[in-house]
C-alpha cells in the first residue's frame, strides 16, 4: 500500500524497518546509565517498527492527517516510512529505489543529510 501511495519499493521499505528496529513493535534505543550501572532515560525519543523521533511522527500526522496513526502499528510505520523516503526523494532529489542514500537520509535526517554529513554516519551495511 505505501509503494503504491508514495512511489517507494517494498524491499526499501521492509530493509529499512529490518535495519530501524529488526521487526519489533516495541523497539527502542538503549538507555543511558546513572552512576555507570543503573539503567536511566533512553537516548532518544525513537520508538516502534520505524523508529521514528516524537518530533518527524507529528509532522507525518500533520501532513497525513493521519492522527490514529501508531508507530507500534506496522501498517501504519511502513506508512511513516514511505512518506519520508518520498519526501526525502522530492527534497534532496535521491531516487526512490535507492536503498542506501534513501536510508542514510533517514537515519541521519534530512538537514544533516543535505549538508553532505555521510562520511562519518556510522550506519553500517
Amino acid at each position: 500500500r505505501a509503494e503504491q501511495k508514495y512511489g517507494v519499493p517494498v524491499p526499501v521499505l521492509m530493509a529499512t524497518v529490518r535495519k530501524e528496529s529488526g521487526f519489533k513493535s516495541n523497539a527502542r534505543p538503549p538507555r543511558t546509565k546513572l552512576l555507570g550501572f543503573i539503567p536511566w532515560k533512553h537516548v532518544s525519543s525513537a520508538t516502534g517498527y520505524s523508529q521514528a523521533l516524537d518530533g518527524t511522527w507529528s509532522q507525518y500526522q500533520s501532513e497525513t492527517g493521519n492522527w490514529a496513526a501508531r508507530r507500534t502499528r506496522f501498517a501504519d510505520a511502513v506508512d511513516f516510512v514511505g512518506w519520508y523516503h518520498s519526501k526525502t526523494a522530492d527534497t534532496l532529489s535521491v531516487p526512490r529505489n535507492d536503498t542506501y542514500n534513501l536510508y542514510l537520509a533517514y537515519y541521519l535526517g534530512w538537514t544533516a543529510y543535505g549538508r553532505g554529513s555521510r562520511g562519518d554516519a556510522g550506519v553500517q551495511s
